[in-house]
């Protein structure tokens, strides 16, 4: 079991990683990046809501497999946005068995 949770950690610094680079590109250069790299273009978001990477970082220290209602209790106690914790709380109720499946479940809802 730990040594699931350590990979479930590295798999969710990697995708923090990730994400903060596209989040981070500059605007005149974003266009050509994704284009570049069309499997992140998924992560692009309309505004007002919240990136992936603010997702992730309010459902930080999660053990997976987990609840729903269990990612919504961390981001709570992480003092998440409410819009973070709507988004969360909205989602299918069913176990999320890690970082990747949450945000997956997330851009289903859009």
């Amino acid at each position: 079991m730990a040594a699931l949770n350590r990979a479930a950690s590295r798999v969710q610094r990697l995708m923090e990683r990730t994400l903060l680079r596209i989040e981070y590109v500059q605007p005149a250069h974003k266009e050509a990046y994704m284009a570049q790299h069309p499997a992140h273009s998924q992560h692009q978001r309309h505004s007002g809501q919240p990136s992936p990477v603010e997702i992730q970082k309010a459902l930080a220290g999660v053990d997976y497999p987990t609840t729903r209602e269990h990612l919504v209790e961390v981001a709570r106690s992480h003092h998440a946005d409410r819009e973070i914790v709507e988004l969360i709380d909205n989602l299918p109720d069913h176990e999320y068995d890690s970082p990747a499946a949450v945000s997956k479940a997330i851009s289903r809802q859009h």
